[in-house]
C-alpha cells in the first residue's frame, strides 16, 4: 500500500497540500459527545471492584497496579483502589462504602480496621458481596472470627491448631488435619505444579488438569475454620524444597452467607504475578466472586502446560495510560514503547488489546487516546479497525485515527476509510480522501472522482492528489482535461502520476497517449519534462529521435532533461550514436551531452570527446576535458598534461582529469613524460603523482630532486613528502645536508617532516639524523638539529643538549632554538643555564623565553 514519493517539480504541490490537509482540528462535535455517552454506558455495565491496600509485609505498592491491570485487562471490571493509613497511624477515618462494589480484592495485611468498618465488611459479604483474598491477605486479622470464616484458611499472626484444621488432599479426598502446630509456612521460592482438583467449578472448568506455576512462595500449613470451602487446586510442597510433603491448597472458594469468596495463595510478587495461570485464575475467580458465574471461557493460547511455565508481562499499567495527560510523566508511555520494540507478534496482539481498552475508556483523556492512536499506527491489526473507525467522526481524534488506519496492511482498514467518506465533511473528509489516496484504493475512485470539480478548493485539490496517487485508467479518466474544470499544475501532475502507474503496470499504450498529450507545447515546461520522461520510458529506443529533437531545440530546460533521459538508457551503442553526432549540436547542448558521456563512462567515445577539447567555446573545452578524465586512457596523458600548463579554468580542469584517468599504462606514461617532456609538462606530471597517490614514482622523484631545474626539484620534493616511505629518508637527508641554497634546504626539510608525520616513526628518523650529524658541515648540522627539535625523543634531546656546547656558533644557535621550542619541560634546566652563561644577547633572550614558556608564563 506504500506510494513511492518522487522528489521532482511535480511533487512540490503534492507535498505542500498534504501537509496542509493533515493539520488536526480542535473542538468537539455531537458525534463525539454521543460516543462519550455510549462509553459511559459501557462503563456502568462493568463490575465495580475495590482493591484495598496500604499495609502489608509484602510489596503492595508494586502489586496493586498489577492486580488492577489484570482485572482491567478483561474489559469486565471498573477498578478503584483505596489505601488505608500507614502503620501506626489513626484508622478511624478508614470507612469504604463496600455496598458500592460488586467485589472487594484484599491486598492487605496490617493493623485492625475500626469496629464500624469491620461490621460493615461482614454485612457486605454476608449479604452477597464478592471477596477476593490475594496471597498474604490471608495473614490478616488472626483474632477476627468472622474474617477467618470468610477466608477459610489463614497463616501466621499467631494462628495455631486452635484456629482450625489444616486442609489436605490425600487419596483423591479432602482431609482435615487437626494435629497440633503452627499455622503458615513456605520454603524457598521455586516453580511448582498446580493440580486442578475440581474440574466442574466455573473458575476451574476446562483448565488443564496440571500446569506449571512461576517461581513463587508455596503456602503450606494454613489453618482455619474451612467451613463451606470448595478446594479447586493444590500444589505439592516437596520436602526437597523444605515442604510438608503434602498437597497444599492453592485455590479455593468459600460461601459466607450469600457472599462468594475466591482465595488464591499464589502471587508473592510482580514476577510470580506474570504467570498466565495466576492471571487467568484471578480474572475468573474475581468474576465468579462478583457475579456467581464465569463468562471468560476461552483458554489463553499462552496458558502454561504441565511441563512449561508461561509468563506474560504485566509491568505496564494501562490504567496509568488512561490517566495520562499532556505535561505529566511519560514513564508508562515509554514502557509501552519499549515493550513494543521487544515483543513478538503474539505478544503485540496482547498489547494491542490493552491499548484498545484505553481507547474505549470513558476515563481516558485526549492526550492518552492520541498516544494510543500513534501506537496503533505501529502495531494495529484488523482488531483495531472497528474502534478506530468510530473515531473518524471525532473532530479531535479523527486525524489520529485515520493515520493509524492508513498504515494498517489489512483490507478492513481501507473499507473503514471508504465507508466513512460519505459521512464526513470539511477537514475530516479531506483527511480521509488523502488516506485513501495513500492506500491507492481504486475502489474509492467512483466516490472521489466527482469531487475533482468541486467548488470547495481544498476538497477539489485533495481529490485530485488522491486520484493521482491511486492511478490507473479510471482515475486518469476523471482527471482528463476533457472533463473540464480547473486543469492547472496540480491536476496535470496527478494526471501524469496516473500514467506513471499505468506504465508500471504494463499498460504502455494508454500511458503513452497521456504522456504525448501532456508534452504539447502549450503545457508548462515542468509538465512537459515529466511527460517526455514518460515517453522515453515507454520505449527508449524509439524515443531517440524525440530526445535528439529536444537537444536541438531552444528550450534549455528541455535540453537538460534530454541529457538525463540519455543517461538512463542502458545501451552503450545508443550512447555511442549520440556521441558520434556531438559536433553537430549547439554549444549548450554539447556541454549537456558531454556531461552525460562523463557520467556514463563509455571509453569508446574518447575520440570524439578529444575533438571537442579543441572547441573555440571555452565552456565546451572544459566540459570535454572533464569528460576525457573518465573516458580517456594512457594515450591522453600527454594531451591533458600539456593542457594543465594553461593558466585558469582550462588548466585546472585538465590537471583534475589527469589525476582521475584510469586504465592500464597510465602511470607508465606519466613516468616517461617525467623523463623526457618539456619542463612545464614535467612539473605537471610530477605534481600529478601526488594527486594520484602513485607511490611507484618515488625512485624517479629521488632522481629528480637533483635536477638542475629549480621548479622540477621543488615539485619532486613535495611529491616525495606526499608519497615516499622511510626508504627515501636517507637520500632526502643527504639532499638537505648538501643543499646549496635555502629554497632546496626548506623543501627537503618539509619533505622529511611530511613523511615522518605520515608514518609516525619519529624515533627511528631521529636516530638516523643523529648518525648523520658528525658527517656534515656546520650549516648541514644546523638544519638537522632543527629537525631533531621537531621529532623529539630522549636521544634527540640528548643530542641537542650536547650541541649547545658546540664550538660553532651556528650549530650552538640551532640547538638552542630547537630546545626553546621543545614540547615539555625536560630541557628547562639547560635553558636557564644557557641564559645565565651565554654572552650572546640573542641566545640569552631566546633561552630565557623558552624557559619561561615551559614554566607557563607568557611574555
Amino acid at each position: 500500500m506504500k506510494t513511492k514519493i518522487k522528489f521532482n517539480t511535480r511533487n512540490f504541490w503534492t507535498l505542500t497540500l498534504a501537509l496542509a490537509f493533515t493539520i488536526m482540528s480542535s473542538g468537539a462535535i455531537w458525534a463525539y459527545q454521543n460516543n462519550a455517552i455510549s462509553q459511559e454506558k459501557i462503563q456502568s455495565d462493568r463490575l465495580r471492584t475495590l482493591i484495598i491496600d496500604g499495609q502489608n509485609n509484602h510489596d503492595w505498592v508494586q502489586t496493586t497496579p498489577v492486580l488492577r491491570d489484570i482485572l482491567l485487562g478483561t474489559g469486565l471490571f471498573q477498578v478503584d483502589v483505596t489505601t488505608t493509613p500507614a502503620q501506626n497511624q489513626p484508622m478511624g477515618a478508614f470507612k469504604p462504602n463496600f455496598a458500592d462494589y460488586d467485589a472487594v480484592v484484599l491486598n492487605y495485611n496490617g493493623a485492625d480496621w475500626p469496629e464500624e468498618t469491620r461490621n460493615a465488611f461482614v454485612e457486605y459479604v454476608r449479604g452477597g458481596g464478592g471477596l477476593v483474598v490475594y496471597h498474604a491477605a490471608d495473614n490478616s486479622f488472626p483474632g477476627w472470627k468472622e474474617f477467618n470464616e470468610m477466608i477459610g484458611l489463614g497463616g501466621w499472626g499467631g494462628r495455631d491448631e486452635k484456629s482450625g484444621p489444616m486442609v489436605r488432599f490425600r487419596d483423591g479426598k479432602v482431609v482435615f488435619d487437626t494435629r497440633v502446630g503452627r499455622a503458615g509456612s513456605h520454603g524457598p521460592q521455586h516453580a511448582f505444579e498446580v493440580v486442578i482438583r475440581d474440574r466442574q467449578h466455573p473458575i476451574t472448568a476446562d483448565l488443564p488438569e496440571k500446569w506449571m506455576h512461576a517461581k513463587d512462595e508455596l503456602y503450606s500449613e494454613l489453618r482455619g475454620p474451612a467451613k463451606n470451602m470448595t478446594l479447586l487446586a493444590t500444589a505439592y510442597a516437596d520436602p526437597k524444597m523444605r515442604g510438608t510433603g503434602e498437597h497444599e491448597p492453592a485455590l479455593f472458594t468459600i460461601r459466607y452467607g450469600k457472599g462468594r469468596i475466591f482465595h488464591t495463595t499464589l502471587g508473592h510478587d510482580t514476577e510470580s504475578m506474570k504467570c498466565v495461570g495466576f492471571i487467568y485464575t484471578l480474572q475468573r475467580g474475581a468474576e465468579w466472586a462478583a457475579t456467581g458465574k464465569v463468562t471468560q471461557t476461552r483458554l489463553p493460547e499462552d496458558f502454561p502446560t504441565a511441563d512449561k511455565v508461561s509468563l506474560r508481562q504485566q509491568d505496564v499499567s494501562y490504567n496509568n495510560i488512561i490517566t495520562y495527560d499532556f505535561g505529566k510523566s511519560r514513564k508508562y508511555l515509554v514502557e509501552i514503547e519499549e515493550k513494543i520494540r521487544k515483543s513478538n507478534p503474539e505478544q503485540l496482539k496482547a498489547i494491542e488489546a490493552g491499548l484498545l481498552k484505553v481507547l474505549q475508556s470513558a476515563e481516558a483523556k485526549y492526550a492518552s487516546k492520541q498516544y494510543v492512536c500513534r501506537m496503533l499506527r505501529r502495531i494495529g491489526t484488523e482488531q483495531s479497525v472497528p474502534v478506530l473507525a468510530e473515531l473518524l467522526v471525532d473532530e479531535q481524534l479523527s486525524h489520529m485515527a485515520r493515520f493509524a488506519l492508513q498504515r494498517m496492511p489489512c483490507e478492513e482498514a481501507t473499507e473503514a476509510l471508504r465507508e466513512a467518506l460519505e459521512r464526513l465533511q470539511g477537514d475530516l473528509k479531506i483527511g480521509v480522501i488523502s488516506s485513501l489516496g495513500e492506500r491507492e484504493d481504486r475502489k474509492a475512485v467512483p466516490q472521489i472522482a466527482p469531487l475533482v470539480n468541486s467548488q470547495d478548493r481544498a476538497l477539489r485539490e485533495a481529490a485530485i492528489m488522491a486520484l493521482g496517487r491511486i492511478g490507473g485508467a479510471e482515475a486518469a479518466k476523471a482527471l482528463s482535461p476533457a472533463k473540464g474544470g480547473d486543469f492547472g499544475i496540480l491536476r496535470a501532475d496527478a494526471y501524469l502520476m496516473c500514467a506513471d502507474k499505468m506504465l508500471a503496470e504494463g499498460n504502455l499504450s494508454e500511458a503513452k497517449l497521456i504522456y504525448q498529450e501532456m508534452a504539447a507545447e502549450d503545457k508548462p515546461t515542468t509538465i512537459r519534462i515529466a511527460a517526455y520522461h514518460g515517453i522515453v520510458r515507454c520505449d527508449r529506443i524509439k524515443a531517440i529521435p524525440t530526445i535528439w529533437a529536444l537537444l536541438l531545440g531552444e528550450n534549455v530546460q528541455l535540453q537538460q532533461a534530454a541529457g538525463k533521459y540519455i543517461a538512463e538508457i542502458p545501451n552503450p551503442s545508443v550512447i555511442r550514436t549520440f556521441a558520434a553526432n556531438l559536433p553537430s549540436l549547439p554549444p549548450h547542448a554539447q556541454i549537456i551531452l558531454l556531461n552525460v558521456l562523463e557520467e556514463y563512462g563509455e571509453k569508446t567515445t574518447a575520440p570524439v570527446v578529444k575533438t571537442m577539447v579543441q572547441s573555440r567555446d571555452e565552456s565546451v573545452r572544459i566540459a570535454a576535458i572533464k569528460t576525457l578524465g573518465i573516458v580517456g586512457d594512457a594515450y591522453d596523458v600527454g594531451l591533458l598534461a600539456q593542457m594543465a600548463t594553461i593558466e585558469g579554468d582550462v588548466g585546472a580542469a585538465a590537471f583534475d582529469s589527469l589525476s582521475r584517468l584510469s586504465g592500464g599504462g597510465i602511470n607508465e606514461a606519466i613516468l616517461k613524460g617525467m623523463s623526457d617532456a618539456d619542463t612545464n609538462v614535467r612539473v605537471v606530471l610530477i605534481r600529478s603523482t601526488a594527486a594520484r597517490g602513485f607511490t611507484g614514482a618515488a625512485p624517479m622523484l629521488l632522481l629528480l630532486i637533483k635536477n638542475p631545474d629549480e621548479a622540477i626539484r621543488r615539485e619532486s620534493f613535495r611529491a616525495l613528502g606526499a608519497l615516499a616511505d622511510k626508504e627515501a629518508m636517507k637520500p632526502l637527508v643527504e639532499a638537505l645536508i648538501n643543499a646549496t641554497n635555502n629554497a632546496d634546504r626548506r623543501e627537503a626539510e618539509r619533505a622529511i617532516i611530511a613523511i615522518s608525520n605520515r608514518l609516525g616513526d619519529t624515533e627511528q628518523f631521529s636516530n638516523f639524523i643523529i648518525e648523520a650529524l658528525p658527517k656534515t658541515s656546520p650549516s648541514g648540522q644546523a638544519s638537522l638539529l632543527g629537525l631533531l627539535g621537531r621529532f623529539g625523543g630522549d636521544e634527540a634531546l640528548e643530542a641537542l643538549i650536547h650541541a649547545t656546547r658546540d664550538e660553532n656558533e651556528q650549530v650552538q644557535g640551532a640547538a638552542i632554538r630547537a630546545l626553546a621550542d621543545w614540547n615539555d619541560a625536560v630541557p628547562a634546566a639547560v635553558l636557564i643555564e644557557i641564559a645565565r652563561n651565554t654572552e650572546d644577547e640573542t641566545y640569552h633572550v631566546l633561552a630565557l623565553r623558552g624557559y619561561i614558556r615551559m614554566a607557563g608564563v607568557r611574555m
